[in-house]
């Protein structure tokens, strides 16, 4: 998890992290983060009690060059168990080291174009060799939401293109294809219908680590963290979110919300290329709790395929 603080306000800022997550048990972190004018420099440490850990130095720099111009950057350390699709040896853990730099610009209205490069390091278990996997993208994204944190109304719409080539210092060569949708229509004044529509794809040879997978807090609730995972993904959800309650408790902007929603994915091919024509189905509801708008934290029950019930505590919405 990365929890990101949303307003921009000169000064210093830090957040205290918790979560539980089904497959990875409890985690306890904390990130801080430095403003000053048009920058900002963050660092995160988290960890859980299955071995889960992810940690982040990140910068945010705008009007470089050009005043319209945002760049932003992070050097991520992760460590995690593998999806339970691979099958892979009870207590191996994978670690991943991510370098990220990305520009982007407004183009016209809310549409914005950012060009990113990414190189991942991994390894699957401490006996294995270190992989290289470096991708250039490009991303065209309209987004007419009325807020990023918790958005009511308005939606996005993306589609992004990358590479990976010995160039950009990757062991593997192919291509990445991402493409979504995502809708926020107000019901009433407290009641919202959120939807979105996801296809990713790789061809090529990605690394393990790279694959695309369903079942998790962030893809298909209730469903046992990469039940599947291949190099094609579709992703849907529906979800109801309503405001409960609203007001001030010292000074801090607090709203507290329920939520219901039913998730769908489907990997439509496995690492090997097979054809998986099956879709995941979960569903479930959750309690959401707004901090001055700066974040949200969310408390989700799901189950998926008639499994028993999964419990997520995790920062911000799923979309």
């Amino acid at each position: 998890m990365v929890a990101r603080l949303a307003p921009r306000r000169s000064g210093r800022e830090a957040l205290p992290l918790l979560n539980y997550d089904a497959h990875f048990g409890f985690g306890i972190g904390a990130r801080a983060g430095l403003q000053r004018g048009g920058w900002s420099l963050a660092a995160q440490a988290f960890g859980t009690t299955r071995g889960k850990q992810e940690h982040e130095l990140s910068f945010d720099v705008r009007g470089v060059v050009d005043p319209a111009l945002r760049a932003t950057g992070s050097a991520t350390f992760k460590r995690r168990l593998p999806p339970a699709a691979l099958q892979v040896a009870t207590g191996t853990l994978w670690d991943v080291l991510e370098l990220s730099a990305t520009l982007s610009r407004p183009l016209l209205g809310p549409l914005k174009a950012a060009v990113s490069y990414q190189l991942a390091v991994g390894r699957a278990g401490a006996q294995s060799p270190w992989v290289r996997y470096g991708r250039l993208t490009a991303r065209l994204e309209l987004d007419t939401r009325d807020d990023e944190v918790a958005p009511s109304r308005g939606g996005r719409l993306w589609a992004a293109v990358g590479t990976a080539h010995p160039f950009l210092l990757s062991a593997a060569e192919g291509w990445q294809l991402d493409v979504g949708v995502a809708g926020f229509l107000p019901v009433t004044s407290r009641f919202v219908v959120a939807g979105r529509l996801v296809y990713a794809a790789l061809w090529g040879a990605p690394p393990q680590f790279a694959l695309l997978t369903v079942g998790g807090h962030n893809t298909v609730r209730g469903l046992e963290y990469g039940a599947d995972a291949g190099r094609r993904r579709m992703l849907a959800t529906v979800e109801l979110r309503a405001r409960v309650i609203e007001g001030t408790v010292l000074s801090q902007a607090l709203a507290l919300g329920l939520a219901a929603f039913v998730d769908s994915g489907a990997v439509l091919d496995d690492a090997a290329g097979r054809v998986l024509p099956v879709a995941r189905v979960g569903a479930g509801a959750g309690v959401r709790l707004a901090w001055n708008r700066a974040f949200v934290v969310r408390l989700d029950v799901a189950a998926a395929s008639w499994a028993a019930p999964r419990l997520y505590l995790e920062f911000g919405h799923v979309f």
